[in-house]
C-alpha cells in the first residue's frame, strides 16, 4: 500500500517507476473508467539518469477520493495522505476504588 505520496501542492503521485509507458497509460485509463479520475505525468529522474514516468492526480480529483479509499487503509498508513486517526477509549463502565480523581502521572506525590 505504500507506493506513492501526498505532494506538497495537495495533489498525489503514484509512484509508478518500474512501469513500462504503455502499462502507465493502462492504469491512468483504469482509474479514468473505473473513478473518473483526470490523470497527468509527471517525469522524474533516477540516480542512474534513467527517467521515470508518475502518474499525478490534482488535488481536487484527490480528495474527491480521499473518503472511498480512507476506510480500506491501514492506520499507519493514513499520514501518507494528511489524514489524522482519532483513538477514542470508552472508560464508562471503569470503575475507581477512590472518589477521588488521581493524576496517573504525579510522581511527586502532590
Amino acid at each position: 500500500m505504500d507506493d506513492g505520496q501526498q505532494v506538497k501542492r495537495g495533489g498525489l503521485t503514484l509512484c509508478t517507476d518500474s512501469y513500462s509507458t504503455n502499462e502507465v497509460n493502462i492504469l491512468r485509463e483504469a482509474l479514468k473508467k473505473n473513478f473518473n479520475l483526470e490523470t497527468t505525468i509527471h517525469t522524474k529522474k533516477g540516480k542512474d539518469e534513467a527517467v521515470y514516468e508518475r502518474i499525478y492526480l490534482k488535488k481536487e480529483e484527490f480528495e474527491a477520493l480521499k473518503p472511498e479509499i480512507v476506510p480500506h487503509m491501514h492506520d499507519s498508513m493514513l499520514y501518507k495522505i494528511n489524514e489524522q486517526i482519532t483513538i477514542k477509549q470508552d472508560s464508562s463502565d471503569i470503575e475507581s476504588d477512590s472518589s477521588e480523581m488521581m493524576d496517573i502521572f504525579d510522581i511527586g506525590g502532590s
